[in-house]
């Protein structure tokens, strides 16, 4: 009796594994997908939804927004920032583009938008940031390109590449003091 309910509880084990052997390609594949999983895909899920929601007092999406391809388009936008803007005449970062659509498009105060663009440790992320996010996720795998067709581009170019260079500070560094070595730009986060 005993080696009969031995065999049944061995068989009922075996049959009951059946389906997870057979499910295991499945759990691999979802394990998979969820292994390079970062939380900041609900700040790009947050920015996209802040694009297409209507604010201010115009009640207007941030769809009418030229950030240099044409209106509306984000796809490899964030890539070529900054950049020079015929009608603002400046050369803007993204941000600043942005804080230029919210008050030109949605009409929204200046002083509100920019009174806290960027969170603090412990804090919820901002509007801003979240836009910029989203922006940068729309333009992934793209090689970062900023235009420098316009003088004011190339003037700005030049003022960058001073302040990455200038030696400042109680121990003398600069921006290249970490972020290139040997005329190769590098990063420990990848990016330069």
């Amino acid at each position: 009796m005993k080696k009969h309910h031995l065999g049944f509880t061995l068989f009922a084990a075996w049959l009951c594994s059946l389906p997870l052997a057979a499910d295991d390609g499945v759990f691999d594949q979802y394990r998979d997908l969820m292994g390079d999983d970062n939380p900041a895909v609900f700040v790009i899920d947050e920015g996209e939804e802040l694009w297409f929601t209507p604010q201010g007092p115009e009640s207007a999406t941030l769809e009418a927004c030229d950030l240099g391809l044409g209106p509306g388009v984000t796809a490899g936008a964030y890539v070529r920032f900054p950049r020079y803007f015929a009608d603002t005449d400046a050369v803007m970062d993204l941000e600043s583009r942005l804080v230029h659509c919210m008050t030109t498009i949605q009409g929204r105060d200046l002083e509100a938008v920019t009174a806290k663009p960027y969170s603090l440790r412990g804090d919820f992320g901002t509007e801003m940031e979240a836009l910029v996010t989203w922006l940068a996720a729309e333009s992934e795998g793209a090689t970062i390109a900023p235009e420098q067709t316009h003088a004011a581009e190339r003037a700005m170019y030049t003022l960058g590449e001073e302040i990455f260079f200038y030696r400042a500070g109680p121990h003398d560094f600069s921006c290249a003091t970490c972020h290139e070595q040997l005329g190769h730009a590098y990063s420990l986060a990848g990016t330069a």
